[in-house]
């Protein structure tokens, strides 16, 4: 695993805080899929294997990982695909990270609604205009 994890960080931008920060994102670096997730190609038993970047870390950091399970990002700015900081990942079913997002997607749908509404009130200001 260790030779797995020294190919693996040559593709990791750690924050300059460490491998304890909880706040920042670790980007990859490497290759990705279409989707916009970080593609990892290793060898397991004599086969080359496609993972996403995030699960990869995982298994490196963590070592399991049940077939039925995800593993989801809970990034501070949003979800963030290109992440790989183990401590924005997360463990769940293939519904708990479809709710994850849902709740993600509604946060910004409120988000942009409040800004348009601000910019309309901008816009209507005569003390501004």
């Amino acid at each position: 695993m260790n030779q797995l994890k020294d190919v693996f960080y040559v593709s990791v931008e750690v924050c300059e805080h460490g491998d304890s920060c909880t706040v920042c994102c670790w980007h990859w670096r490497g290759k990705f899929f279409g989707n916009g997730y970080g593609r990892f190609r290793y060898l397991r038993k004599n086969r080359q294997v496609n993972r996403t970047a995030h699960r990869v870390m995982w298994l490196i950091v963590f070592r399991k990982i049940s077939k039925d399970l995800d593993v989801c990002h809970d990034c501070p700015g949003g979800d963030n695909r290109w992440c790989v900081n183990p401590n924005h990942l997360w463990l769940g079913t293939a519904q708990d990270n479809v709710d994850d997002m849902w709740k993600m997607s509604l946060k910004y749908v409120v988000c942009m609604q409040l800004v348009s509404t601000v910019i309309e009130t901008l816009l209507q200001c005569t003390v501004c205009l």
